[in-house]
């Protein structure tokens, strides 16, 4: 490729030739493959050879082996080394037949010096590095020790790396190291690491050791409630801390003081439980449940009667559906019904009440009689016996109260019996005469009227 062809883009013709000379059959001649090759820039001028480098600058122990390096990159075809040593700085200089831009200096005894010399070959032209000094002490290596504080550090948590056998510390990785003093290190690596400390003592002498570090993640602590989270009051439920896996070596704190991996509970209330899984390496984890508590269902009414009409109001706990049955062969669901019976009589109102942790069932007693026997009191007011056989007496409870007037009805509402101007404590009524069955009474005391069954 001519060197005038030095733009972004270029372009070549392709010719192409028909394997007959008939005209037009070269109207169909494609180019289906290409290939190139591409060479690197060929080097020009004076190579900058740089200066040496190495990973030691001083062997102890009396012998040793070091790598050199170069610290200029240099790039370009027929770019050539020769690496050369030295027991003088001045000379005479031996080829130590490494070609490549590093070199090892082999094993050496005594103080030596090194020198690279850089070629172009295009141009002839070359450059010499300044002279590299490895020094080779007869003082021993130190040894250098490392231990941690915990070679297993939790996700998060801090392990302290103290090394000793030397004056002066130096620690890789450092970027994992959250702070570095001297002999002491404070690591903290999210995944497993090797540190290594090279340790420098008085002399010069250097040697390294390393430490390992594996980070634990703590425990997959995740609680279950078994049979559920939302259960009812006396329910038994196991709370499980951990999903499943192994498990050894682990210890568990509750918050209610257990100390297993599962909590057996008898609900009583909603309450929130807490668990603080520690693994063997010493990694917690926790987590925490709401075990939701619903009261057991229980049936509960009250009621207000005018007449034969009765309101009746809800008083159940934990309830979401209601079945009235009100002793007349009629029914409801309502939550407050309100009824008018058509008859008179005694009635037994039953209520069963749905909820969530079951079902109850509660029956109240109700009379429905004329205007004239509704009101009762039976605080003020003792009946007995009852039932009766031959009489019946009746007494005033309260200080102060006497009975003016008592009357006895059927149970239709129909007086069987009265009698007036009485103004005693007690008086007694012959039953004997009567057929088998239930009566009311009805009093005056004066300030109220009692009707008793």
């Amino acid at each position: 490729v001519p060197a005038s062809f030095n733009t972004g883009t270029n372009y070549f013709i392709l010719e192409g030739h028909a394997e007959t000379q008939t005209a037009g059959s070269g109207a169909n001649i494609f180019v289906d493959d290409i290939n190139y090759d591409t060479y690197p820039v060929v080097c020009s001028g004076t190579p900058n050879a740089g200066s040496i480098s190495s990973n030691a600058s001083i062997l102890c122990g009396g012998s040793g082996s070091a790598a050199l390096s170069l610290s200029n990159t240099l790039t370009g075809l027929g770019i050539t080394y020769d690496w050369q040593s030295a027991a003088s700085a001045s000379g005479p200089w031996t080829s130590l037949g490494q070609t490549t831009a590093t070199a090892s200096t082999g094993t050496i005894t005594s103080t030596t010096y090194y020198q690279c010399i850089v070629n172009c070959t295009q141009s002839g032209l070359s450059d010499t590095t300044p002279v590299f000094t490895l020094t080779v002490s007869t003082n021993p290596v130190p040894t250098i020790s490392v231990s941690a504080s915990s070679n297993v550090v939790c996700n998060g948590d801090t392990a302290q790396l103290i090394a000793s056998g030397a004056t002066t510390f130096t620690w890789l990785p450092a970027t994992s190291s959250t702070s570095v003093n001297g002999d002491t290190a404070w690591a903290a690596p999210t995944a497993a690491t090797q540190y290594t400390v090279t340790g420098t003592d008085g002399s010069g002498c250097t040697a390294s050791s390393t430490v390992n570090l594996n980070v634990s993640n703590g425990p997959n602590v995740s609680i279950s409630a078994n049979p559920s989270d939302t259960v009812c009051a006396g329910q038994q439920v196991i709370l499980n801390s951990i999903p499943g896996g192994n498990t050894n070596g682990f210890t568990y704190l509750w918050s209610d003081g257990i100390t297993t991996r599962r909590d057996t509970i008898l609900a009583s209330t909603t309450t929130v439980y807490s668990v603080l899984v520690t693994n063997a390496s010493g990694c917690s984890n926790s987590d925490t449940l709401t075990l939701v508590v619903n009261p057991a269902t229980i049936g509960n009414f009250g009621y207000v009667q005018n007449g034969n009409t009765i309101t009746l109001t809800d008083s159940t706990q934990n309830s979401t559906a209601w079945s009235w049955d009100f002793g007349d062969g009629n029914q409801s669901t309502n939550q407050n019904p309100v009824y008018t019976y058509s008859t008179s009589g005694n009635f037994t109102i039953t209520l069963i009440v749905t909820g969530p942790c079951g079902n109850d069932t509660i029956t109240k007693a109700i009379g429905i009689w004329p205007e004239s026997v509704q009101s009762v009191n039976l605080s003020a007011i003792q009946l007995y016996p009852n039932p009766a056989t031959s009489e019946v007496v009746i007494s005033a409870l309260q200080s102060g109260d006497l009975l003016q007037e008592v009357q006895l009805f059927d149970m239709q509402g129909r007086s069987l019996w009265s009698h007036t101007a009485l103004h005693v404590k007690q008086f007694s009524i012959q039953t004997g005469h009567l057929p088998i069955g239930q009566y009311l009474i009805k009093t005056n005391l004066g300030k109220q009227i009692l009707t008793i069954q």
